[in-house]
């Protein structure tokens, strides 16, 4: 038997974008049109994140609605 071999794949872009923080202005822009109202998928393709990011957002600033976007 031969040894492991270990190779790196390169991460999509989209997996890069989960290791950055929304800027202040992403945030207050998440914030603007969650009270317009706007669907999360709506959101998240307006200001250019993932969704993931805007539930985040959204569970942070308001966590009584923790149930409204689940993880």
């Amino acid at each position: 038997m031969g040894a492991r071999r270990t190779m790196e794949i390169a991460a999509p872009p989209e997996a890069t974008q989960h290791g950055r923080k929304l800027t202040a202005a992403e945030k207050k822009e998440i914030l603007r049109l969650h009270d317009l109202p706007a669907t999360v998928a709506e959101i998240s393709r307006e200001v250019g994140v993932p969704i993931d990011m805007v539930r985040k957002v959204l569970t942070e600033t308001f966590p009584v609605d923790v149930n409204r976007w689940p993880m």
